[in-house]
């Protein structure tokens, strides 16, 4: 008899899959095997449903795209600047803003991620539906009086990395807008006030958002570098974000707070003396938050 709560999760690990698992497995010692999860659930006074939950591949491919995804984030991290983030825990969303600077190295990197491990890991994939490895595979559904025929005619694959990317012009001058200012003469100089105080409120925002995640990417370098310690590539990150602001129009951030914080990286040794000379404050942590707020 089928318990009587709403539903139950039952594992099974059926020696077949643990042992196709370590057969494709880079590390097979490593490989932990795999379970199918079989979940009861009711549907009427009378009846339940079974539901097997189980992936047909070996685990080398999930993990590939574990891998792959963890890779596109540091990539957007390293490429983009955060502009918002809404929502919280899994259902956490974030919105890129993909500087001209990156653009084109970033859109690069993608598509060659596309033709080659995605394209690779698809031919695999084909591959073993051929196999017989994956015969094996649907003996396993027999086991649990399933269809296995479902594993031929449902749809397995791996999609392509999309990209959606909207141009976006954030140095737009309402004042200049040569449109607008024809439709002003026309009685609408209210309706231009109101739209420049709108896109100004927009660009502080921005600006705002854009000088935070500057400083988060920088911060652990910083409170290093505060230290007097060297670092390898800090400044090459410097640069970079430099690049980055330059292309979105925030000169003001790259003289008021990387210019001079590249200059430090040269001399960390007299980092309190350069940060006082610099920022007004030895305590060079402190002084790129206060930085940040005139920014702001």
């Amino acid at each position: 008899m089928l318990p009587s709560r709403r539903s139950v999760l039952v594992h099974h690990t059926p020696q077949i899959l643990s042992d196709i698992d370590r057969k494709y497995s880079v590390k097979p010692q490593l490989s932990r095997g795999r379970s199918i999860r079989a979940r009861y659930t009711r549907v009427t006074a009378d009846e339940r449903l079974r539901r097997l939950r189980f992936s047909p591949f070996p685990s080398l491919y999930t993990n590939k795209l574990k891998n792959l995804r963890s890779y596109i984030y540091r990539l957007l991290n390293d490429n983009c600047i955060v502009l918002a983030t809404y929502g919280s825990g899994r259902g956490k969303r974030k919105i890129y803003m993909l500087p001209k600077a990156t653009a084109l190295t970033f859109t690069q990197l993608i598509d060659d991620l596309n033709k080659n491990a995605i394209a690779k890991m698809r031919d695999e994939i084909s591959k073993f539906r051929e196999s017989d490895d994956y015969l094996k595979v649907m003996q396993v559904l027999a086991r649990y009086h399933l269809d296995p025929s479902i594993l031929k005619t449902s749809p397995f694959t791996v999609g392509d990395i999309i990209m959606d990317i909207v141009p976006v012009v954030f140095d737009y001058d309402v004042s200049k807008d040569v449109f607008l200012a024809k439709e002003a003469k026309a009685g609408m100089m209210r309706g231009l006030e109101l739209l420049r105080k709108e896109v100004d409120r927009f660009h502080r925002e921005y600006v705002v958002r854009t000088v935070r995640d500057i400083v988060s990417k920088l911060m652990p370098g910083i409170e290093r570098l505060s230290q007097g310690r060297k670092m390898r590539g800090f400044e090459r990150k410097i640069d970079k974000l430099m690049r980055m602001c330059s292309s979105l129009g925030l000169e003001e951030v790259n003289a008021k707070l990387l210019s001079p914080l590249k200059y430090i990286c040269k001399k960390p040794k007299k980092v309190r003396e350069l940060s006082k000379q610099l920022f007004g404050s030895e305590n060079l942590v402190e002084a790129v938050r206060k930085t940040v707020e005139t920014l702001s």
